[in-house]
């Protein structure tokens, strides 16, 4: 057993789905696949039940999940306490991000970063909001950025932007009977369209809060995996979704984005272990988050334009 194949089980732990996760770790499906057969050959148990394309833990897939967790942050320690005994040791931040947040960061964030500590190297991957908590209350993360709906009381959130969910819909359902029916009895205005709502993670939620709030199930539901990816389906006339209003107003065309009243406000948070004090590098990261977040116009302008994706 080597330390590629935990983090390789991890990222499957995160994903659960064999394809995307082997996307993320840039290697091929079949790949993947032997890798996962030979850990749970070598640790003599199935670690994941796999139903309908979907991969969940088993009991014993848990306590892997733990003690792959435990060993990893230990080789860290390790790395960073053998590095300085070499002199070579090149500080590492080791930060996670929600995947629409990674067009954002890596253009408006790190580079900025880089230029201000060029000798501290950034280990950046994505993932949702609840594994972040997990690598940051486990020690493999010094920084997450993320939306939450529930803060950890052992962690440090740092509010960088507010956003407000709206409701969107494709501009060719934007016809004054049903904005006015809207008006009058909510997203049940909009009960014959497919709603695209996230798979998994805060942002499921926060939609589902949203839905009982109204008091509303919609009759149909597809899943998907990030709120850019829903709003890929509303821009193709397909459905309607409930997202953030930085997404919507960056890639504005083609659709049109209905308040709720009262607003439906979420944070993004940079969030901190809460146990160790940050490092002078994790206090310029924060800052340099804080200063680009803060004009809203700046945050929006640097998100992508996925209409080239459609």
């Amino acid at each position: 057993m080597n330390t590629r194949s935990l983090e390789d089980f991890l990222v499957l732990s995160q994903e659960k789905n064999i394809s995307r996760a082997a996307e993320l770790l840039y290697i091929s499906q079949p790949s993947l696949s032997r890798n996962l057969q030979n850990l749970e050959t070598e640790v003599g148990s199935r670690l994941f039940e796999r139903n309908h394309g979907n991969m969940e833990l088993t009991d014993a897939g848990k306590i892997f999940f733990d003690g792959a967790m435990a060993i990893l942050a230990e080789k860290r320690v390790l790395e960073h306490r053998l590095g300085k005994l070499r002199n070579d040791y090149k500080q590492k931040i080791y930060v996670m991000i929600e995947p629409d947040f990674a067009y954002f960061m890596t253009r408006h964030v790190f580079p900025f970063f880089q230029t201000a500590n060029p000798n501290i190297e950034l280990k950046v991957s994505e993932a949702e909001s609840t594994f972040s908590v997990e690598y940051l209350l486990g020690g493999l993360c010094e920084i997450a950025v993320m939306r939450t709906h529930d803060e950890n009381p052992v962690l440090n959130y740092h509010t960088v932007y507010q956003d407000e969910i709206y409701l969107v819909i494709p501009n060719a359902l934007n016809r004054e009977e049903n904005l006015k029916k809207y008006r009058e009895i909510g997203l049940a205005a909009f009960r014959d369209q497919c709603f695209y709502l996230n798979r998994s993670g805060d942002s499921r939620v926060m939609e589902r809060e949203i839905l009982k709030q109204h008091q509303f199930t919609p009759p149909i539901i597809c899943e998907v995996n990030g709120v850019t990816k829903a709003l890929q389906f509303v821009k193709k006339e397909q459905g309607v979704a409930l997202l953030p209003r930085g997404l919507v107003r960056s890639n504005s065309d083609g659709v049109t984005a209905l308040p709720f009243n009262p607003a439906y406000l979420c944070n993004i948070y940079a969030v901190l272990p809460g146990q160790t004090p940050p490092s002078k590098a994790v206090k310029s990261l924060l800052r340099i988050l804080k200063q680009q977040f803060k004009d809203s116009d700046e945050y929006l302008s640097g998100l992508k334009d996925i209409s080239k994706d459609i």
